[in-house]
């Protein structure tokens, strides 16, 4: 961190420097979760219904919303196939507001939209938890370094950094010297 606080932007103080890298760091990892906004949405619903109409007739039967959920159960976490079953039958119902036994896009728009919401709201989630999964790890090879428990690493610890990272890396030790400048 003092690295990066160079010409004393983050601030002059430990308390100072410390609070400007968390926020740092929480700006780095919510720039990493996706979004969407909602003309994407519609365009991803537009695709699905576009990829699942495989007979090109301008509606969906319930054969190609089964396969479509199929090839969305993993990222719904749905994993039996039974509650793949009902989950169409759901759909059908619900969509199928004009009861012809097929869904057009009108009919498929809505439901569309909630499941792409739902596998995007899906991705959020994994993000976020790699994130802290991340943050746990990071901490925690800092704490390992961080001998003197200052809160800091010096040259020394952190040119042990790179040292060990270099041996595990196999990398020769000339790399950890070049890294750690």
């Amino acid at each position: 961190l003092r690295a990066i606080n160079m010409d004393d932007k983050c601030g002059d103080s430990e308390v100072q420097l410390l609070d400007w890298s968390q926020r740092y760091f929480a700006s780095l990892a919510k720039s990493n979760v996706p979004t969407l906004s909602q003309e994407e949405v519609f365009t991803l619903a537009q695709k699905l219904f576009i990829a699942a109409d495989v007979n090109q007739n301008g509606s969906l039967d319930k054969q190609e919303v089964q396969h479509v959920l199929e090839d969305l159960a993993g990222d719904l976490d749905i994993k039996k196939s039974s509650h793949i079953e009902e989950l169409v039958n759901q759909v059908m119902e619900v969509a199928d507001v004009n009861e012809d036994g097929s869904v057009d896009y009108e009919e498929f728009l809505p439901v569309a939209v909630e499941i792409v919401q739902a596998v995007v709201q899906k991705l959020v989630e994994k993000a976020e938890q790699e994130q802290r999964e991340l943050r746990e790890v990071v901490e925690k090879i800092f704490d390992a370094y961080d001998t003197d428990k200052s809160g800091f690493l010096d040259a020394s610890e952190f040119n042990s950094v790179f040292t060990d990272l270099t041996g595990e890396l196999g990398l020769p030790a000339s790399d950890a010297a070049r890294l750690s400048e």
